[in-house]
């Protein structure tokens, strides 16, 4: 096949079908992540989704990421999008949003300098969601930094926006961006799109995962001229969820084990040092059974079975800073005793409770925390209290 020989002339290794791990425990093998995107936070906006189906937002609103009609505002407490009911997923990791409604349409709005809405605009964004025209029957969505995905019920790929990286996956990254949504391949039995700054993926009910883009300079991309088995250029199965950061590829497993390969320069690839591993997997050290997990940059965390979040790499979101680490380190500071049920990484931490609770740490940038106030500037600079605990928001999911 395409994908074998391209892997086998880079001398990558690969995690390849799981196996229960080591353990007196029989585990049966968890199914494909198919929960949708609950949180989104972007550079300076974070938009939550509730239960009954509307929209939140809280930050500053550079490029309308807001989604309320202001642009470059301040909103330091949560408040609803107007408009913005019955939808089911949010997504967000730069200055632009995706949200999809229980009918299958998308919405999208903020940062549009690379088409990233799926539609034109008089200026560079939009302050207010608007429905992506020729997105029909949509399962799930993805926002990447300056890109969007979408797969619809019969595994058509959709992407639009920057094409940095070949990561729209049109085959040519001489191609700087698309505007309007492009059909760039159809994977059977795909449930879900994954994005990055520079990466995408995504992930069939069977557990296999298709990545493309950035690749640490080798960029691989869909070939829609071809059939599903020979989209993409590198697949691995046995496959639970996808997550990118910085140079850094995080798989987890169905077995409940972490994969990893890209940097280690902050001991993003959890091997207990800073030493690289180019183009190898390496599989994280000192984990529980994990269930979920969530990187940006240079930082990756974990969820493990009884609501343990675990992190480790850049010091971004949580230790002082200088304290990078090598191992994965388990926080604490949830105070209502809840257990925690989702987690969610990017300039801040958050971590979603059972309760409809939600916590974040890190970086209070913009009053991304939606407490209603933010950190003043030193708390990033001398890791202090509010810099390195969890902080309860005054959003809530219920």
């Amino acid at each position: 096949m395409l994908l074998a020989g391209v892997l086998a002339s880079c001398g990558m290794e690969w995690p390849g079908e799981t196996k229960d791990r080591e353990t007196s425990v029989v585990r049966e093998l968890m199914p494909v992540m198919r929960e949708p995107n609950r949180l989104a936070i972007g550079h300076s906006v974070v938009v939550g989704l509730k239960d009954d189906g509307t929209l939140w937002s809280w930050g500053v609103g550079v490029s309308g990421a807001l989604g309320n009609g202001s642009t470059g505002r301040q909103q330091l407490s949560p408040a609803p999008i107007a408009g913005m009911t019955d939808f089911i997923e949010v997504s967000g990791l730069g200055s632009h949003f995706l949200a999809l409604r229980k009918d299958g349409t998308v919405w999208s709005w903020g940062d549009n300098e690379y088409g990233q809405l799926g539609y034109p605009t008089e200026r560079n964004f939009s302050a207010t969601p608007a429905m992506v025209p020729g997105l029909q029957g949509i399962i799930s969505v993805a926002a990447g930094a300056a890109h969007s995905l979408a797969i619809d019920k019969d595994g058509v790929v959709y992407a639009f926006g920057k094409n940095e990286s070949s990561k729209l996956g049109i085959g040519s990254s001489l191609v700087e961006k698309h505007i309007e949504p492009l059909v760039v391949g159809r994977i059977n039995n795909a449930v879900r799109v994954i994005a990055g700054v520079s990466n995408s993926a995504l992930l069939t009910m069977n557990g296999t995962a298709y990545l493309w883009g950035n690749n640490r300079g080798r960029y691989v991309a869909f070939d829609s001229r071809k059939e599903v088995e020979e989209i993409g250029s590198v697949t691995i199965s046995g496959v639970r969820d996808v997550s990118f950061g910085y140079g850094l590829t995080c798989l987890l497993m169905r077995n409940g084990d972490v994969f990893s390969s890209g940097f280690n320069n902050a001991g993003q690839l959890a091997q207990g040092d800073f030493r690289g591993r180019p183009n190898r997997w390496v599989k994280a050290k000192g984990l529980p059974y994990v269930e979920k997990i969530s990187a940006d940059g240079m930082a990756v965390m974990a969820l493990d079975e009884s609501g343990g979040v675990w992190e480790w790499g850049a010091a971004v979101l949580g230790p002082p800073p200088g304290s990078d680490t090598a191992t994965p380190v388990e926080k604490k500071g949830f105070k209502d005793g809840a257990k925690i049920v989702d987690i969610y990484m990017a300039s801040v931490g958050a971590a979603a409770a059972e309760n409809g609770s939600v916590y974040f740490w890190g970086a209070d940038r913009d009053g991304m925390r939606g407490t209603g106030r933010k950190s003043t500037p030193p708390s990033f600079f001398f890791g202090k209290r509010n810099w390195v605990n969890p902080q309860k928001s005054l959003w809530t999911s219920k």
